[in-house]
């Protein structure tokens, strides 16, 4: 009869109803810290989900620059190669050997069709139109297909290079499993 003694006491209805009984309360505090236990179970999850998005943007950065570094370890060796054989008569670019080479092949064809060919669209409607004009474009400059991976890829959207470095070594040279797998 807590609610008659609070009546006499001069408490309003509504303040006597307010006032809770010893077990209401211990209920109502475990509901609160199965609730705050949840939302630290939550915020737990989040920051793993975080962390491993984290870890995938630093291998795919991580990628990035060894493909960077390979292209370059490439131009290195043609260059010292000319330099060796005594072969080069001028720039980089005049050594016949470093021109053969799939740096010196990358760089004269990226040169070539840099203004010519389209970015890679944001709609994945659109995504089989812009491969027909890579493909038009590679056939009429006589692009190799040593080659074709390695122009395509500046061209892809952040996105498609994210999905891009999930693929197998082997197969981002290749420019139609870069077409598959985007494609797919």
């Amino acid at each position: 009869m807590a609610l008659v003694s609070d009546v006499e006491d001069g408490a309003t209805d509504q303040q006597a109803a307010y006032r809770m009984t010893g077990e209401d309360y211990n209920v109502r505090v475990m509901w609160q810290f199965k609730l705050e236990l949840r939302r630290m179970e939550l915020d737990a999850q989040r920051m793993e989900l975080e962390r491993e998005r984290q870890a995938e943007e630093r291998k795919i950065e991580l990628a990035r620059i060894e493909a960077d570094k390979e292209v370059r370890i490439a131009e290195l060796r043609a260059q010292n190669d000319g330099n060796v054989e005594g072969s080069r008569s001028g720039p980089i670019g005049t050594d016949r050997a470093w021109e053969e080479s799939l740096a010196g092949l990358t760089k004269r064809f990226g040169d070539a069709l840099r203004h010519v060919l389209p970015q890679m669209p944001n709609e994945s409607a659109e995504l089989t139109l812009f491969f027909d004009s890579v493909e038009k474009l590679f056939k009429s400059y006589n692009v190799p297909a040593d080659v074709q991976a390695k122009l395509v890829l500046p061209l892809l959207m952040p996105q498609a290079k994210m999905l891009i470095g999930r693929m197998p070594g082997a197969h981002i040279d290749v420019y139609d499993k870069i077409k598959q797998f985007l494609l797919a």
